[in-house]
């Protein structure tokens, strides 16, 4: 989403607390329990482009360690819905989940399956035009002047509400998503096998490499 009023732009990918950020920008300061009436603006760094504004703005983004995110993408998707008890299936119900999911796709387009498009390499979000032609990562250009980690978001908040002259603390709106020892597992590596281990990693190679994330 883009903000005149901060002049900035934050390029918002899936399950990264991007819900969070764009509820500041939207002066929301306090939970909602039952969720956000903002509708999340899911738009890749290129489809800011051509606003005339995007030099001058401040640029930045929020990625997520690919093995956590993709547990984060089958709880919203299957999960949590009901019913919402499991007893030890969540294991085997995520293997058949990330076994079945569409190719992804690279995040410069909606041409693609919803979800296949949402669980994209985050770099395709971020990336110049070269990334998409298999240049070597050592030449890949980020075209945001900062990215965040969900690891590490509140911290990387107060960087940039510096940038952008805010003192004001980020609101996580959907903490409770992982909240529930009860009924599935908090740890995202308990979802895990060796086999569900590789096929993130072989899906999303390219961010593991880029931004370092291990399965830890």
């Amino acid at each position: 989403m883009i903000s005149n009023e901060y002049k900035c732009i934050h390029v918002h990918i899936p399950r990264t607390g991007g819900s969070s950020i764009e509820a500041f920008f939207a002066g929301k300061t306090t939970l909602n329990p039952t969720g956000l009436s903002i509708r999340a603006d899911h738009r890749s760094i290129h489809d800011y482009r051509s606003n005339r504004r995007f030099e001058e703005y401040f640029k930045f983004t929020i990625v997520r360690n690919p093995w956590s995110k993709m547990v984060s993408h089958f709880i919203r998707n299957c999960i949590n819905r009901p019913p919402k008890t499991f007893e030890g299936e969540y294991q085997p119900r995520f293997k058949k989940w990330i076994k079945h999911l569409p190719v992804s796709g690279n995040g410069r387009g909606r041409s693609y399956n919803k979800l296949s498009f949402k669980t994209c390499n985050q770099l395709g979000w971020l990336c110049d035009e070269r990334w998409k032609d298999n240049i070597a990562p050592e030449e890949w250009k980020l075209d945001v002047d900062f990215v965040g980690r969900f690891e590490n978001l509140e911290e990387d908040w107060d960087f940039i509400s510096q940038k952008i002259g805010s003192k004001e603390k980020l609101l996580h709106m959907r903490r409770g998503i992982l909240s529930d020892e009860n009924v599935y597992p908090v740890d995202y590596r308990e979802y895990y096998d060796d086999e569900t281990i590789e096929i993130v990693c072989q899906r999303y190679k390219d961010d593991i490499n880029f931004f370092n994330y291990e399965f830890e």
